[in-house]
């Protein structure tokens, strides 16, 4: 491919409103949104997994670190993970292994998910950046 080529394919633009998107991005778009949608898919069945153990064997700790509402049927739109992750680093001993080993299975692959998530978020943004400034250049 040669020069001339490659800046035509980046110069294509959709206009949404006032906002001008390259074509390249679209799929990259669409790309990012499925591995977030993807990652978010995984962590929700970790949760559960977890938090149905503790429904099951715990009920005490499962009506501490279970999302409530805050009003009737509403529930806030606060982080309803920070409970159980809270729970998770700073927890009394529990006398079953099992969830011991569930407790820093889910603290182990928070932290490593916390860490792709931002790595993802940081390319993406680096990439549209990058493609804009070479788009605009052009």
């Amino acid at each position: 491919m040669d020069h001339l080529t490659v800046v035509s394919i980046l110069d294509k633009q959709i206009q949404i409103g006032r906002t001008k998107i390259p074509v390249v991005l679209i799929p990259g778009m669409i790309c990012l949104f499925a591995i977030i949608m993807g990652l978010n898919v995984v962590y929700l069945k970790r949760y559960n997994k977890l938090m149905s153990y503790f429904e099951r064997f715990y009920p005490e700790i499962y009506e501490r670190i279970g999302i409530k509402p805050d009003f009737g049927l509403f529930y806030s739109k606060a982080n309803k993970f920070k409970p159980l992750i809270d729970f998770a680093k700073h927890h009394e001993p529990l006398n079953d292994p099992k969830a011991e080993k569930l407790l820093a299975d889910f603290i182990e692959f928070n932290r490593k998910f916390t860490w792709l998530a931002s790595g993802i978020l940081i390319v993406a943004a680096l990439t549209y950046f990058v493609i804009g400034i070479v788009a605009t250049s052009s």
